[in-house]
């Protein structure tokens, strides 16, 4: 039976890590059985590897569901509940990859880890371990010039002093990620650092975009505090309670600690804001309107809504270009091209688009197709488009 939505699970054992995403089945925390479909991705920094279907064997290959000494299976374990906006970055990548990776069936496919994420280590004094930074090559373009990887750690290590010489607490094998997330900041899985050895923080894009080194310093000791807060102490039932509060100020006296301890309350920094700004609009690239030029791409994404991209072709290159299918969308789409052009514009259906669009086993249509069957599919909320067509004399 599937279920209304795909239940995700994160889980790590030594250098392995990865995702299952299950669509249908369950699998049986408690009794060891497992009776999914779904995806299955996993990293062991060395490849990254996805297989969909029945995810029985894959969870048996990578220990997830022991054996007992009978030979019976026993408890699935390592499994922890998630969701795509606790991802962590790594983690979603590796989804993401894999989802496309896996969309034409459900054979195993292995790449290069390093293709996929990028790693760098800095060194600790006194044996605490490295700090490891991943995923910020990707968004170095992004960065102004005052931003380098060695500023950033300078400000981690700088933290880390703080905990160390406040609560005696060094941190050890820190992971600090990336993340394009709407936080500035986050702490995965604290409290779990005794078990696994490893503390997760991430900084958001918009952190490093907006914000000054006084800035940063402050969100990386919050998610620092985070992890303290859930291994000094026993656990709460509000992440920002009383207790955090007051630990965070001891290591951040600008913290209030009967106050918001929820919230960053620094300015942005508006050279570093205006910097980041004029950088993004160098790099922007308008799309390429002709039919030849690419195709558009129906797709859903996990929460059942759709989205259309217009891809380019071989020889073209430009912004992404990927919005809802909502009427203003569709009527702007239909505005770019003739329409003659529109009946040569290709339509690609991707995972989770309506199957009704095509005929027989084709995954494609055209863009006038597209329209017409979205005005009589919705009549109420085309309108805006069902005028323009009728406008043109194009029958629904």
């Amino acid at each position: 039976m599937r279920q209304k939505r795909p239940v995700l699970y994160e889980w790590e054992r030594g250098p392995v890590a990865g995702v299952l995403l299950v669509d249908r089945g369950e699998i049986f925390l408690a009794g060891g059985s497992v009776f999914a479909q779904g995806l299955a991705a996993w990293s062991d920094s060395v490849a990254w590897s996805a297989v969909k279907g029945d995810l029985e064997r894959p969870m048996i290959d990578l220990g997830l569901v022991p054996f007992g000494a009978d030979g019976r299976r026993r408890t699935a374990r390592d499994l922890f509940r998630s969701s795509i906006t606790d991802l962590e970055p790594t983690l979603a990548g590796l989804l993401r990859w894999a989802t496309k990776a896996t969309a034409g069936g459900g054979e195993m496919h292995r790449v290069p880890a390093m293709m996929q994420a990028d790693h760098h280590r800095f060194a600790r004094p006194g044996g605490a371990g490295d700090v490891r930074y991943e995923g910020f090559d990707r968004y170095r373009r992004r960065w102004s010039t005052g931003w380098t990887l060695e500023t950033l750690h300078g400000l981690v290590a700088g933290g880390l002093d703080d905990c160390e010489s406040t609560w005696g607490w060094s941190c050890p094998r820190l992971v600090v990620l990336c993340s394009d997330g709407g936080h500035l900041g986050l702490a995965y899985r604290s409290g779990t650092g005794k078990e696994t050895g490893v503390r997760r923080i991430a900084l958001s894009v918009r952190l490093l975009d907006g914000y000054g080194p006084a800035g940063v310093r402050r969100v990386v000791l919050h998610e620092l505090c985070h992890h303290w807060r859930e291994e000094a102490f026993p656990k709460g039932r509000d992440d920002h309670d009383t207790v955090f509060c007051r630990e965070l100020a001891r290591v951040d006296p600008a913290t209030d600690p009967h106050g918001d301890c929820h919230a960053l309350d620094e300015e942005h920094d508006a050279t570093l804001v205006a910097a980041v700004k004029q950088r993004k609009e160098a790099r922007i690239r308008p799309p390429v309107w002709r039919p030849e030029a690419g195709t558009l791409r129906l797709y859903g994404l996990r929460d059942y809504s759709l989205r259309i991209a217009w891809e380019p072709g071989p020889g073209y290159r430009w912004t992404r270009w990927a919005k809802p299918p909502s009427a203003p969308v569709l009527v702007e789409l239909a505005g770019r091209f003739t329409p003659e052009e529109r009946s040569r514009v290709q339509v690609r259906l991707d995972h989770g688009a309506p199957v009704s669009l095509a005929a027989g086993d084709s995954d494609t249509t055209d863009l006038q197709t597209l329209l017409r069957w979205m005005v009589r599919h919705y009549p109420r909320l085309m309108g805006p488009l069902a005028d323009l067509l009728r406008h043109e004399g194009v029958p629904a």
